[in-house]
């Protein structure tokens, strides 16, 4: 069997097919696999990544990484990044576009809002719209299933309460008629597509207004060049000129970094035959490679694009 790899993914249907059965194995033996279950050699469960009941899907994830971002950041590191760019927000009467995904990234920054308004670090009264019917729904899923995530009742009902929920097109076009200060969160998380390019388009061009990178943004993206200053970027066939005050919240990202990456590698009860090195920038998953190389003493790749490999 090949794998062909195109943009440093898999994409083999014969693999594709083997991964689904692997799959399948895993769930008959009860086991749940995660967001990003590693499926290596023959022995897939020792490969693979089981979600524990009380992690998050975001916690389960272990998908790329970012040698930028900082290797421990906490929930308290957010909240320090976050906190001042909402209070020059409010004190100036701005109005924040938070590109988010859906499902994890929107329920974190809520969560952090919550906390934030708790606290009193931003008004209480500071209006926040979450703009995106699955973000919506995947956010009632914490207080219909508490068992199943590590917040607590109160946090969880904090965060369903931090934002007015908006589903339908009629009610995330009437926010154009709000003045602010007001957050709109809305996917998607690196400004690709969705109901966020449409406020993008609205508000990117006043100084008085924010746009908040929740993370990492991968190369070629809107939200890459957005992060990069770039201006006028290009919504919906239109050039729209940046004015708006740009942050990246470097310790939003939900990515594991090279550390953590490798004391999960090291839990494996033991060494694949090969590791590919996948989904994230050149140069970092070459870094990445190097360590698993010299620390681990595995062997180690970064498949090039249109490579083929046998698995």
């Amino acid at each position: 069997m090949t794998a062909q790899f195109l943009e440093g993914k898999p994409v083999a249907e014969a693999v594709l097919q083997d991964v689904s059965l692997r799959v399948e194995a895993l769930k008959s033996r009860g086991i749940t696999p995660g967001l990003g279950t590693i499926l290596v050699g023959d022995d897939s469960a020792s490969a693979g990544y089981v979600r524990k009941k009380h992690e998050t899907c975001e916690q389960a994830g272990i998908r790329s990484f970012d040698k930028r971002i900082p290797a421990n950041a906490s929930q308290e590191d957010l909240l320090a990044e976050f906190g001042p760019a909402l209070q020059r927000l409010a004190a100036r009467g701005g109005v924040a576009v938070v590109p988010v995904f859906a499902v994890g990234r929107a329920q974190a920054v809520l969560h952090a809002i919550a906390q934030l308004k708790a606290k009193g670090a931003i008004p209480r009264g500071l209006p926040v719209f979450l703009d995106s019917p699955m973000a919506v729904h995947t956010t009632n899923l914490f207080n219909q299933h508490p068992d199943d995530h590590r917040l607590s009742a109160r946090a969880a009902q904090a965060m369903a309460h931090a934002a007015t929920m908006i589903e339908t097109p009629e009610q995330s076009k009437a926010l154009a008629n709000r003045h602010g200060p007001m957050v709109i969160l809305a996917a998607s998380g690196m400004a690709t597509g969705g109901r966020v390019l449409h406020h993008l388009a609205l508000y990117a061009g006043n100084r008085r207004n924010m746009v908040i990178l929740t993370g990492y943004q991968s190369p070629g993206t809107r939200g890459a060049r957005l992060a990069a200053g770039e201006s006028p970027v290009r919504i919906h066939g239109k050039e729209v000129e940046v004015a708006a005050e740009v942050v990246q919240l470097q310790s939003a990202s939900a990515h594991a970094d090279a550390n953590q990456l490798l004391d999960w590698l090291r839990k494996m009860r033991g060494a694949p035959d090969q590791v590919y090195v996948v989904h994230g920038d050149m140069a970092a998953s070459d870094a990445l490679r190097q360590r698993i190389e010299h620390e681990l003493k595995w062997r180690a790749i970064v498949p090039e694009h249109g490579a083929t490999w046998p698995v």
